[in-house]
């Protein structure tokens, strides 16, 4: 076996997905893992070397199904989750275990409960809480044990199609339940003891350190970016900053991973062989140095999975033993699931390992194709390829990735990587540099200018390069089917196809027509009818409409306010989910919430040369009247986006298989009166004024039509209908 791991990284992975998907019990998984464990030792001692590796994976198969069922329902019957939603505020004792995430605005806490006292009643609790202040703080410490009372809730799931999941993500993390607080005089610290402890007393006074070696040296906006080259801090990075190097397609050189793991490794061998240190002692201080640097980067995924490769390359070497990459990242991936099998889902994990695997089993492939002299010019060309070739191939290894979780992937970064990467290598590498001579006098000054001549030129490539306009490729989120045989089908050329002549024709005529063969269901996607979707925008009735033949209708964009615009978070998420790039016509029922503001910057977003019909002005958007009306095939969708008097509907056509009513209805109580002038098959409250809206008048309304539908956006999230030959399907964001 070339690289045993990998196989038992795959039959891994397989029984994380499984158990994700699966209400089998943990215990059952538990017990085949036992016995084919048991299994496996026996077949061995009795030389029966395939059936032992069979029982090996089923074993390796049942025991990640087992670790995930333990993180996923495995739930004690005093769990935080149990008490979330509570009617009134809940008081929280507990400790803070791990560190304070600081921004500009606000500080997190990860809180794990001790117990819970509502309405006079104490009880002992366990789980993890996300506590949110509105301010930043530095006032806690990983390890204060804390009070503080609110209202504890359920953190939001995803409520659109292409929406952020965030009660996913912090699932992921371990964490159930949010609470949001003002200042951070509302929690009470009970008990100090941030003093402690190795991250309290090692890693924070070296980032600390760092961060005011760059603040002397480098200007405000330039110091952040250090910090997120060489740690992966980008909380004050500026907005537009981190959004031109997610434009520019090179927002990984802002998360610490394996170039970073490389520099610190290299920088200790360097001072290690400079003070003449014995062999041993060379590997051990860069595996020190490794673990305290994903400490440093607040062990983000990433780099979690480039230190433990590390940790295991470097002991392997130590050891003499020659290196498998192959094996040793399988290694580490199998480390960092069995700690947290729930890694697998997040999108960081996956980037990571999909951009490390596409490195290992394809740059030997490629490497040949290099010039080769010893001659300056073409050493420097030899570099400067490889830096390409990688771009290119942790491009193609992440696609797929990228195009299930964003719809998008920019392709001037295959450009901009060539350049911008090698300059922050080197800035980098004047980083380290500039700590490690910081308390030298003058000679910091002269770095820090050669480090700022340095950013400034990343600024500049990525300015370029931003404004080269080279449209992204967007495309429908793949089905995984799709994206498995992406990969399989680049194994193939990559391997393959590497080996005769005409490589590059090869190369580039595969690319073709992979996209043309692979991505053809996707483009076009399935035979359906008309869809017609009604996203959660909360205060506004926001409508996306999308016919057979292909034309589209957007009714309003969600709205916007100061510190969150729908049309930007909401609808073009959903829009790139689904593969649209325009818009047939784009329409308005209101002005008010801000509607014609998040419709612009809808209109702003969109590919402006497949504009056809849709209007870029905000005044010149087509005004509808509040009470809309759509007949598709013999299915009638009336929609009353805003308060109107009953008294007026009655000159209105009384048809309607689905009647859509603005939350206004509700709080008049006059819906039932409109239900009863209509009778439609089914009715959908569009909107609602806050998540904590009562819904009591909707279970009395489901109580007095029983034989009709009604559904609120409130409880469902999105609403989808799809009519197909008279026939209408509905779906919502909660059970799809």
């Amino acid at each position: 076996m070339r690289a045993p791991a990998l196989y038992a990284l795959i039959f891994f992975v397989a029984g994380i997905i499984l158990a994700s998907q699966t209400t089998f019990p943990a215990l059952g998984f538990l017990g085949i893992a036992v016995v084919s464990t048991a299994a496996a030792v026996i077949y061995a001692l009795v030389n029966r070397t395939l059936s032992s590796r069979i029982a090996l994976c089923v074993a390796l198969f049942t025991s990640s199904a087992f670790l995930t069922k333990l993180q996923l329902n495995e739930i004690p019957a005093n769990h935080i989750s149990h008490f979330l939603e509570l009617d009134g505020k809940s008081t929280i004792l507990g400790r803070v275990v791990s560190e304070p995430d600081i921004r500009p605005t606000k500080t997190f806490l990860t809180v794990a409960a001790e117990s819970l006292s509502h309405q006079g009643i104490t009880i002992a609790v366990s789980g993890r809480i996300r506590l949110r202040v509105a301010r930043p703080t530095n006032e806690f410490n990983i390890d204060d044990r804390i009070r503080f009372t609110g209202f504890v809730v359920k953190p939001l799931a995803s409520r659109n199609p292409g929406a952020f999941d965030y009660s996913r993500y912090l699932e992921i993390r371990g964490i159930c339940g949010i609470c949001n607080l003002g200042d951070f005089d509302q929690v009470e610290r009970v008990e100090m003891k941030g003093g402690r402890g190795f991250v309290r007393s090692i890693v924070v006074p070296v980032r600390e350190y760092i961060t005011s070696v760059f603040e002397d040296h480098l200007p405000p906006d330039q110091s952040a970016l250090m910090r997120g080259f060489l740690i992966g801090d980008v909380r004050f990075i500026p907005t537009e900053v981190y959004q031109r190097f997610k434009d520019t397609g090179t927002l990984h050189v802002l998360a610490a991973s394996g170039s970073n793991v490389g520099y610190v490794t290299l920088t200790i061998f360097l001072v290690a062989r400079l003070f003449h240190l014995p062999r041993r002692s060379r590997y051990f201080l860069a595996i020190v140095g490794v673990v305290i640097f994903s400490f440093l980067a607040y062990n983000q995924p990433s780099v979690v999975r480039a230190s433990v490769m590390a940790v295991v390359a470097l002991i392997g070497m130590s050891l003499r033993r020659d290196q498998n990459w192959l094996n040793t990242i399988s290694v580490a991936g199998l480390i960092v699931l069995a700690v947290h099998p729930l890694y697998l889902y997040d999108l960081g994990t996956q980037l990571s390992f999909a951009a490390a695997f596409s490195l290992i089993l394809f740059m030997p492939t490629l490497e040949p194709l290099l010039p080769k002299s010893k001659k300056f010019p073409i050493r420097i060309a030899r570099y400067f390829f490889m830096i390409f070739f990688g771009s290119v191939v942790a491009q193609l290894g992440v696609m797929p990735i990228l195009l299930y979780h964003f719809h998008t992937v920019p392709l001037v970064s295959f450009l901009s990587n060539l350049v911008i990467v090698p300059l922050v290598g080197l800035a980098a590498s004047a980083g380290i540099v500039l700590i490690f001579i910081s308390a030298i006098p003058m000679i910091p000054g002269i770095c820090g200018v050669l480090l700022e001549s340095l950013l400034d030129s990343v600024h500049w490539a990525t300015v370029f390069f931003e404004n080269l306009r080279i449209p992204p490729l967007q495309l429908g989120a793949p089905e995984l089917l799709t994206v498995l045989t992406y990969y399989l089908l680049l194994q193939v050329v990559l391997t393959i196809g590497a080996r005769s002549r005409h490589f590059l024709s090869f190369l580039v005529l595969f690319i073709v027509a992979l996209n043309v063969i692979v991505w053809k269901a996707v483009i076009a996607g399935p035979e359906i009818g008309t869809r017609l979707t009604i996203l959660d925008t909360s205060k506004l009735t926001t409508i996306f409409v999308e016919e057979a033949n292909g034309e589209t209708v957007l009714i309003n964009g969600g709205g916007k306010s100061q510190y969150f615009d729908n049309g930007e978070s909401v609808v073009l998420p959903f829009l790139r989910f689904r593969g649209i790039e325009t818009i047939g016509e784009i329409c308005r029922t209101t002005e008010r919430e801000g509607n014609s503001e998040s419709l612009a910057t809808i209109a702003e977003s969109l590919d402006l040369q497949k504009r056809s019909k849709l209007a870029t002005a905000r005044d010149s958007f087509r005004s509808l009247d509040p009470v809309v009306r759509f007949q598709i095939d013999s299915v009638t969708f009336l929609f009353l986006t805003e308060s109107v008097s009953v008294q007026n509907l009655n000159t209105s056509r009384k048809d309607a298989t689905v009647l859509g009513l603005d939350w206004s209805f509700l709080a008049k109580k006059s819906a039932e009166e409109v239900i009863e002038m209509f009778r439609p098959e089914t009715v959908v409250f569009t909107n609602y004024v806050s998540r904590y809206s009562k819904i009591d008048y909707v279970v009395a309304l489901r109580n007095k039509f029983p034989t009709i539908r009604i559904i609120s956006v409130l409880e469902s999230g999105a609403v989808e209908f799809e009519v197909n030959k008279n026939n209408v399907s509905i779906w919502t964001s909660a059970n799809k």
